[in-house]
């Protein structure tokens, strides 16, 4: 098998990097930048094993284990979101695991998270409980 080496100077750091490719046609900018997403999709899957780990599936066909792997990864997005708009603008800095924890926590309540997460102790002596309503069957 051909291979080829290429160096590329990363402009912001000054550094060098030499990758190893069999793709004899691209330019090393090119190459340099495949490396870096490829690099993104590795991290994405760290952090998915690190805290998502799936030892077991809730099924055993195919549709079963899509449907836990992408909702794992909707799970993940969401959460990501939320986290980068409250260290974004809150005073609060929240670490990963303490807002999922409190995500998962406020899943079923009716306080509002991201109010919670700017303030939670604001929010929590703000809270009020709804008025439970007569449930009716027609």
């Amino acid at each position: 098998m051909r291979a080829r080496r290429v160096v590329f100077k990363d402009p912001a750091t000054q550094k060098e990097l030499a990758f190893i490719t069999n793709e004899p046609t691209l330019a090393p900018e090119q190459i340099a930048a495949l490396y870096k997403k490829r690099w993104q999709i590795e991290l994405l899957f760290k952090r998915i094993k690190q805290r998502y780990p799936l030892r077991y599936f809730l099924g055993d066909n195919v549709n079963a284990i899509q449907i836990q792997v992408w909702s794992m990864l909707i799970c993940d997005l969401l959460v990501q979101i939320v986290l980068s708009q409250v260290n974004k603008a809150g005073k609060r800095k929240w670490s990963y695991a303490n807002l999922a924890a409190m995500v998962k926590h406020h899943l079923m309540t009716y306080i509002n998270l991201m109010a919670f997460l700017f303030d939670p102790e604001k929010a929590l002596l703000n809270y009020k409980p709804p008025e439970p309503t007569a449930a009716t069957l027609f």
